[in-house]
C-alpha cells in the first residue's frame, strides 16, 4: 500500500509540474514485492510505477523522457501480452505528441 502511496504523491506534484523521481524510484521498490494470488493489489507492480512514471514525465512538460521509458517497453513484453503492448504504444503515442506540440510552440515563438 506504500508504493501506491508514493506513486499517487508523485502523480500530484507532476500535476504541480515538479518531478519526484525519488518517490517514484521508492515506489517501486515497495512494489517489488510479489503479492498473492489473491491479493486485490497484485497488479501494481514496479511495472505499473514505471508507466506512472512516463505519466509524471508528461504533466511537468518532459515528453521526450517518457517516450525513451515507453519505447523500451514497447519492445519488453511478449508478443501474447497484446493489451500491455496496446497501453504502452498508446502512451507512446501521446509523449511523441507531446513533443510535437513543444516543437510546434518552440517554432512559433522564433
Amino acid at each position: 500500500m506504500q508504493g501506491l502511496a508514493l506513486v499517487y504523491q508523485a502523480r500530484g506534484q507532476a500535476m504541480k509540474s515538479e518531478m519526484a523521481e525519488a518517490k517514484l524510484d521508492e515506489a517501486a521498490r515497495f512494489l517489488e514485492a510479489p503479492l498473492d494470488a489473491g491479493d486485490p493489489l497484485r497488479f501494481h507492480t514496479a511495472d505499473f510505477a514505471e508507466m506512472q512514471r512516463t505519466t509524471c514525465h508528461l504533466d511537468p512538460g518532459t515528453p521526450t523522457h517518457a517516450v525513451a521509458i515507453l519505447q523500451n517497453k514497447v519492445a519488453a513484453p511478449p508478443v501474447t501480452h497484446h493489451r500491455d503492448r496496446a497501453l504502452y504504444m498508446t502512451r507512446l503515442g501521446l509523449a511523441h505528441a507531446a513533443v510535437n506540440a513543444m516543437v510546434g510552440v518552440r517554432k512559433r515563438r522564433s
